[in-house]
């Protein structure tokens, strides 16, 4: 039986619900492990920051520290199963490209801890007080001049009175977020590195970021020895655009 023009349009439009059904459940799933992912990340962070900086002050025994690298063992295959989670709604996104090449600090080789770093003046914004205030500690530990404060509107009234080389900024923060203190500052041309430390880790995330004005991105958990790498490619480059305009 030949199919009547009423029965092609009938069978059309279901097919088109049913893309548009499974379009949002995808949306759906995919807004879920976002949340997710940003919620687990961020006490992710705290755990891994407060282990590094009780091995640099805690007691040094051998079985404390073995214990202390049994927890950051566990806190990194934490963070990979989130990678893995959101590998599904991730590899719909695998075509799409970042408009400006961008540093994910994952990729990002690490220089030896051996070499000191020089002193930065770093500014950290986030509304987590103690993930803040561990980081803190840990970049003054390793020499840098640092100041923390929590929150979005804090971060840009103190970044006029303290002047930092760097901000480390949270994105997920209440009344102004990471990406308007820094839209803000960019607006004001006021000269600083960004750098975005989140949970929020798409693809579509680090583009926003980018849009937004920020120079780099990491994604929460994110360990000492990285952060301090991109610290010291950040005054490498400092160092070569004085040098340029000499």
């Amino acid at each position: 039986m030949i199919p009547t023009l009423r029965w092609l349009g009938r069978r059309l439009t279901h097919i088109e619900t049913e893309s548009e059904v499974n379009y949002a459940a995808v949306e759906q799933q995919r807004e879920f492990l976002k949340r997710l992912a940003h919620e687990l990340r961020n006490p992710l962070a705290t755990i891994l920051t407060t282990v590094e900086l009780l091995g640099t002050r805690g007691n040094h025994s051998e079985e404390t520290v073995q214990l202390l690298g049994v927890i950051g063992t566990q806190v990194h295959r934490m963070s990979d199963f989130l990678e893995d989670l959101l590998d599904i709604p991730r590899s719909t996104e695998r075509g799409e490209t970042l408009k400006k090449k961008m540093v994910v600090l994952g990729k990002l080789p690490e220089e030896p801890a051996a070499a000191a770093p020089e002193p930065l003046r770093i500014l950290i914004v986030d509304d987590n007080e103690s993930a803040a205030r561990a980081l803190g500690e840990l970049l003054e530990f390793a020499g840098y001049t640092t100041d923390t404060v929590f929150g979005g509107v804090m971060g840009y009234e103190r970044a006029r009175a303290f002047k930092p080389d760097v901000m480390i900024i949270d994105i997920g923060m209440p009344v102004l977020d990471g990406y308007e203190v820094v839209e803000l500052l960019r607006a004001d041309s006021f000269p600083c590195t960004f750098i975005a430390l989140t949970g929020f880790g798409q693809i579509h995330d680090k583009q926003r970021a980018l849009d937004a004005g920020f120079d780099f991105h990491l994604t929460k958990p994110a360990r000492l020895g990285e952060i301090e790498a991109l610290l010291r490619r950040i005054k490498k480059q400092s160092r070569a655009a004085t040098s340029s305009h000499r």
